[in-house]
């Protein structure tokens, strides 16, 4: 609007789409903050219920956790959360202290936090012990049926609301704004199916996909780091429907 072009075109209708919803050019104040390095973690907590920490807001309201890019305008602050290519997550959280080796290879999970991770997604825990201690025969697929109020609440936390997602796929940009409306159709999920071993059933994993109104998700049990095969992380990767 100053003059400069924007030869890409789905960069420029990715800038379009923020001012229709924010109306950017109105505003005399137009301030950029690039804050994306500051990794803000949102650990797991388990009481009452497993949902996702909120360590800058309140409620669902996770715009100052997970912005990467922070627009200052006279009115508001617009928090923009970044996404490249097709291997993308809501959430990424730690399952260690709760899913301890110890307790996997003894087949006794002892802590109470982790028996409820477990229980939330329906895992069975002499299988899930099985597939981590490499002792699992031969994987298999079970379909459950959810704890309606438990699991809303893991995916309304770890999806939350007020930012802005622009994610940059191979055939454009989405630029999508994440308000109660949207945060409700993107995490109302009633079933899963779970992958003991993974999808080829011969993983130290396990993987439960279910989907909501708006996308598909792929969440997964497994060691991310290459320590010792036992679970390390919770991932909750997405793509569009």
């Amino acid at each position: 609007w100053s003059g400069e072009k924007v030869a890409n075109t789905a960069m420029r209708e990715a800038i379009e789409h923020l001012d229709k919803t924010y109306a950017l050019k109105k505003s005399k104040k137009f301030k950029v903050d690039v804050v994306g390095g500051e990794n803000t973690k949102r650990p797991l907590i388990y009481t009452p219920k497993v949902k996702l920490s909120n360590p800058k807001g309140s409620g669902y309201d996770i715009g100052k956790s997970v912005t990467d890019i922070t627009l200052h305008t006279d009115k508001q602050e617009i928090y923009l959360s970044l996404k490249l290519g097709t291997t993308v997550t809501f959430f990424n959280v730690g399952v260690r202290t709760v899913l301890p080796p110890d307790d996997i290879k003894a087949y006794n999970i002892q802590n109470p936090d982790g028996k409820k991770l477990l229980k939330l997604f329906g895992i069975n825990e002499k299988v899930f012990c099985d597939v981590f201690n490499g002792r699992l025969e031969r994987g298999f697929t079970e379909n459950v049926r959810l704890p309606a109020s438990m699991i809303d609440e893991l995916m309304k936390t770890g999806i939350g609301e007020g930012y802005h997602i622009i994610h940059k796929l191979s055939g454009g940009i989405k630029s999508k704004k994440m308000d109660r409306n949207a945060l409700n159709k993107a995490s109302k999920v009633s079933n899963a199916t779970v992958y003991y071993g993974g999808k080829g059933g011969t993983g130290k994993r396990v993987d439960i996909e279910m989907e909501s109104q708006t996308y598909k998700f792929k969440l997964n049990l497994r060691d991310t780091q290459g320590k010792d095969g036992y679970p390390t992380r919770l991932m909750c990767d997405f793509s569009y429907k």
